[in-house]
């Protein structure tokens, strides 16, 4: 199957939740959302992604099988994990987050309701910003 590429796409594979926080960081950017893990392996066969952005509790918390599924069919894709809503955790369980997704090739582990943001996520967000406001500039 070949993959549809439309220029820089990102996939948000996020729950409800996660997705309105990203959808608003991601305004401007072409992208798409996916709210369970079917939908984002449809997704991923469809188009090629420069970036995929994975929510702490997608599809029931399969976070890491998801990310599996990337870098088996898009491995240049950049990806990031997140967790967008809910409570913080704590610095332990972030770096060990971290670590473990890294061990899979995924750039980083983003806590968005709290602690620091690693500084391996601080390129790949300013890449998809950058890439977001370039396309608003010419809308």
């Amino acid at each position: 199957m070949r993959l549809e590429r439309k220029g820089e796409r990102t996939l948000v594979a996020a729950v409800q939740a996660g997705q309105q926080v990203l959808a608003s960081i991601l305004a401007g950017c072409d992208s798409d959302f996916a709210a369970t893990f079917e939908e984002g392996m449809q997704h991923l066969k469809r188009h090629k992604y420069s970036h995929v952005i994975i929510g702490y509790f997608f599809a029931e918390s399969h976070m890491f099988e998801f990310a599996q599924a990337v870098r088996e069919l898009q491995p240049h894709a950049k990806v990031l994990c997140v967790k967008g809503s809910g409570c913080p955790l704590g610095d332990a369980a972030r770096r060990g987050l971290d670590h473990a997704l890294k061990t899979l090739g995924c750039e980083a582990f983003v806590d968005l309701t709290g602690g620091e943001i690693p500084e391996s996520a601080l390129p790949i967000f300013n890449e998809i910003l950058r890439r977001c406001r370039a396309k608003a500039a010419t809308l």
